[in-house]
């Protein structure tokens, strides 16, 4: 099992208070072999409110892509994981966009941005 995550404290965008953030997309693509499964799971301060169970497929199949678009982010901080049945981070692509109110992307964070776990 591989896991990945986002803390806030790397985030300057999504901190407690913060209310420059109001939704997110979240653009997770396999790259390589082998198929795998990823558990995406958001949390704020009190809840867990976001949990996806997405299969990716080999590319260049249509299901090696997944994007989980205009994810409405609570105002309290904001904490994202990412968990797959395989042991392997290079095969995974994972980017996270942040967007105002407006729907305008204020910021962007790719695989380099998260920590990960084996």
């Amino acid at each position: 099992m591989a896991i990945l995550y986002l803390p806030p404290v790397q985030n300057p965008f999504i901190a407690p208070g913060s209310r420059l953030i109001r939704s997110i997309d979240i653009h997770i693509q396999n790259l390589g072999e082998p198929e795998f499964d990823i558990l995406t799971h958001g949390y704020t301060v009190n809840m867990l409110f976001l949990e996806h169970l997405n299969h990716l497929a080999v590319p260049p199949n249509p299901d090696s892509l997944v994007v989980l678009r205009d994810l409405l982010v609570p105002v309290d901080s904001l904490f994202l994981q990412f968990f797959t049945d395989i042991t392997l981070f290079h095969p995974l692509s994972i980017t996270i966009y942040t967007k105002n109110r407006y729907g305008e992307t204020v910021g962007l964070y790719t695989h380099a941005n998260l920590v990960t776990i084996r």
